[in-house]
């Protein structure tokens, strides 16, 4: 039903936007026809008007020649040059609006007569001599009256046809207007059935919407029925479930789908010290307000309608005490495809697991120690034979199962270190104590196919009634030799890295900062210098114009003081040209200016011992210091200090901020101290972080003077 009425809805719409569309398309395309007939007939009247206005104009053109010659009076003559000017523009209008053969052809032969009539009047009315009606002039009226019979005749023929093509055109005009009455009468029959059909549609439509209303009306008191029947039925089966659940005996709760307790056993009342008065209504995680978030997790899935069970689970309550429960979760009834909520049995196993824990631990301690060890252990008699190997023993030197009972001790040593050890093993049986063996050595030991690798040993003493044994715990530490190989290898080509890293970073910054100050900042200056200029040359009259000059000069100017800026930041070229203090000096300037923070710099001394690469890798390290300060530290005082030595020259920047966190401190520092490390590095020299949590920091970076370097101060008395 719902199908055929969306159908009848699109088929009416389709009707409503068709049938208008269908009907203003025939109406036009029969007004467009209508009016090209139109425009055809209004053509030929427009030519047979031309041509009536050329033969008007040459016949006025004849009158006034005529008059001229009989009076010579001036006025016949401009008359008639007026009307010959007249006629050859119709004829022009004449020859561009013709369009059939025919007329065509009429007027090919009828242009060359008047453009020869209208040159025989052009040439008679020259004022070469008086003009008389004797003579020649007799003869040229005869002419131009022959030559007028043939261009009355040609215009006869242009009438003749344009008449014919009028009756033509006329009669088309005529059919395309009857066919447009037509179209409209037709149109407006079709549209008045088209109402008709949809007014009986919507009518039955109305018919079929009122009997499908009226059966479902039946049916939704019939589902109502069903819905309270069924309703009845849930209700008295929930309710013995909940009897049940009540006098079940054993730990049982019954919750809804929010976790409110619907009902809950006897049982679980005792075992969790309840009452089921205080607890029906209430959710579950207010009951108990410790329960751990798997197993609300697990509450979730059961209610999802999963079935879920643990044979023990173990509960930390709030007060640290510990509950083993074996549980299960089942979720009863179904409203819309979900479970209406859960059954979760309980079972207190808390004693019985105390009790199996206490047996395990019991049997599995010495098994753990011994067994499962990652060492091998060893079991020594006096005598120096093997009494106890564990599996790791065994694997550990190539031996199987219980190979090694009963074997000597020394079988396990290298052959060079026997009787050594034998010295080593009798000394340790007159003095037992627990210590490791072999202090400050690299022991071996010996596998059952004769190779041998590094062991770490620790001793101890044991008394059994078969007398004193003696333990040794060993561990083979070969894959830590390989690895500390492995770190240290790994540690020097990092560094390595580290070193090529920085290098090239400061081989990067000195060539932009080059190309910055040989070019952009070049470019800048000529363009701030010529900017200048092009405003003082303008009038003074251009006051706008010489206003907006000096703002691009002046921004111009700051443009090329701050590439110049950027270019000092990327590489300081003064410390090649002055020194590294000089270069201090001159940053704590640039950077008290732009942090708006006071900076004290105390440290112009002879630094020209120390060598570009140690001088840079100081810059670099005040400048980081700096911006900790000002980024990290919120420091509005830093002073910065310069200190030379005979072996080395000291940095320190101070800050009154709140400090470095604690970890800066450490080794697990930001990217900023790791960087400086590693350029102190480069260079042999020392970084020192020390900072009082709201006190500040201080960096402290020395950097030591080649050796050369050291001579030359000594001498200079420095």
């Amino acid at each position: 039903m719902k199908q055929m009425i969306r159908l009848t809805a699109g088929v009416r719409l389709t009707l409503y936007v068709a049938i208008p569309v269908l009907i203003s398309t025939m109406m036009w395309l029969l007004s467009r026809e209508a009016r090209s007939r139109g425009e055809l007939v209004r053509h030929t009247l427009q030519v047979e008007l031309s041509l009536e206005q050329m033969m008007s104009g040459l016949k006025d053109a004849e009158s006034g020649l005529r008059g001229y010659l009989l009076t010579s009076e001036s006025g016949y003559q401009d008359s008639s040059r007026a009307a010959s000017a007249a006629s050859r523009r119709e004829l022009e209008i004449l020859s561009s609006i013709v369009q059939s053969t025919r007329q065509r052809d009429t007027l090919g032969r009828l242009r060359p007569l008047v453009e020869m009539r209208l040159g025989q009047v052009e040439q008679n009315l020259a004022p070469a001599r008086p003009r008389t009606l004797a003579g020649a002039d007799k003869t040229t009226l005869d002419d131009g009256a022959r030559l007028m019979d043939s261009i009355q005749s040609a215009a006869v023929d242009m009438r003749v046809e344009a008449d014919r093509l009028l009756a033509l055109r006329e009669t088309a005009l005529s059919s395309s207007a009857n066919r447009l009455r037509w179209a409209l009468f037709l149109g407006y029959g079709l549209v008045v059935l088209v109402v008709l059909w949809l007014y009986r549609t919507t009518l039955r439509y109305i018919r079929q919407r009122t009997q499908a209303e009226e059966r479902l009306s039946r049916l939704n008191a019939e589902l109502d029925q069903r819905v309270r029947d069924r309703t009845a039925a849930l209700e008295a089966r929930e309710d013995l479930l909940k009897t049940f659940v009540r006098h079940v005996p054993a730990a049982v709760a019954m919750l809804d789908r929010a976790m409110k307790y619907l009902q809950v056993s006897d049982r679980w009342c005792a075992d969790y010290a309840l009452r089921s008065g205080d607890v029906i209504g209430r959710s579950h995680y207010e009951v108990f307000a410790d329960i751990p978030e798997q197993w609300k997790e697990i509450h979730c899935r059961g209610l999802a309608g999963e079935a879920l069970h643990a044979q023990e689970d173990k509960w930390v309550r709030e007060d640290g005490q510990v509950t083993w429960l074996h549980w299960d979760i089942r979720p009863w009834g179904n409203r819309d495809g979900l479970p209406e909520g859960i059954l979760i049995f309980a079972e207190d196993i808390t004693a019985r697991k105390q009790t199996e824990e206490l047996l395990r631990q019991s049997e599995a301690t010495t098994r753990a120690l011994l067994e499962t060890a990652s060492q091998a252990i060893l079991t020594v008699d006096e005598t120096g034979a093997i009494v106890f190997a564990n599996p790791m023993a065994s694997e550990m030197f190539g031996y199987s199962g219980t190979e090694l009972l009963g074997m000597p001790h020394e079988i396990l040593v290298p052959g060079r270190l026997r009787e050594r050890h034998v010295i080593h093993r009798a000394n340790f049986a007159a003095n037992p104590k627990t210590r490791p063996m072999g202090i400050g050595l690299e022991l071996s030991g010996q596998r059952k196919d004769g190779t041998e690798f590094p062991i770490e040993v620790s001793l101890s003493s044991v008394d059994t009634a078969r007398g004193r044994l003696s333990v040794s715990f060993i561990s083979d530490i070969s894959a830590r030799r390989q690895a500390d190989v492995a770190l240290r290898n790994s540690e020097q080509q990092l560094r390595a890295l580290a070193g090529s890293l920085l290098t090239a970073q400061e081989d990067e910054r000195r060539r932009l900062a080059r190309e910055l100050h040989d070019g952009v900042t070049q470019l800048l200056a000529f363009l701030s210098i010529e900017l200048g200029r092009l405003a003082s040359d303008l009038p003074h009259d251009t006051g706008l114009v010489s206003e907006r000059l000096r703002t691009l000069h002046d921004q111009a100017f700051r443009m090329s003081n701050e590439v110049r800026r950027v270019s000092h930041g990327l590489h300081p070229w003064v410390i090649e040209d002055f020194g590294l203090s000089v270069a201090l000096e001159e940053f704590c300037d640039e950077f008290q200016r732009a942090q708006a923070i006071r900076v004290a710099f105390d440290g112009l001394i002879e630094d020209s011992r120390l060598d570009p690469v140690a001088a840079t890798c100081l810059y670099r390290i005040a400048q980081e210091s700096l911006r900790n300060a000002v980024i990290h530290g919120h420091a509005t005082e830093v002073r910065v200090e310069l200190h030379a030595a005979a072996e080395s020259i000291q940095l320190r920047v101070l800050d009154n901020g709140v400090g470095l966190p604690a970890q800066e401190t450490r080794a697990k520092s930001g990217l900023g101290v790791v960087s400086m490390k590693e350029r102190i590095r480069l260079v042999n020299g020392t970084l020192t972080l020390s900072s009082t949590p709201g006190q500040g920091a201080q960096v402290t970076a020395e950097v030591p003077v080649p050796e050369v370097k050291r001579e030359q101060y000594a001498y200079s008395g420095g």
